[in-house]
């Protein structure tokens, strides 16, 4: 598996519901949401090389040192029953504006 925690740049506040992705060769292999608490995990990834990205205004932003919107960021090694863990983002909040959550109610 892969896991990390989304922060913002004060390194305290979690971004919440913000989209990651693996991506293999290219392409996204497994997407997930941020919690409450700003981490994700990828479970049961086949082993081999993945990058990390996650959701930005505007594009994406990939895990590790130079990493840009050009997808050039860290590989990381997945092996059969290990984790890679603090695969972490600190990245500015991009969530602008007052958001209201609804629930849909069926009425009988």
């Amino acid at each position: 598996s892969i896991e990390g925690t989304l922060l913002m740049l004060d390194s305290a506040t979690p971004h919440v519901a913000v989209v990651v992705q693996a991506v293999r060769s290219g392409k996204s292999v497994a997407t997930v949401l941020s919690g409450e608490n700003g981490k994700y995990q990828f479970t049961n990834l086949k082993p081999g090389a993945y990058q990390v990205r996650s959701q930005v205004l505007g594009g994406y932003v990939y895990y590790g040192e130079g990493a840009g919107e050009r997808g050039d960021g860290e590989i990381l090694r997945v092996e059969s029953g290990k984790a890679v863990r603090g695969v972490d983002f600190r990245f500015a909040d991009f969530k602008k504006g007052v958001w209201k959550h609804y629930t849909v109610c069926s009425f009988k």
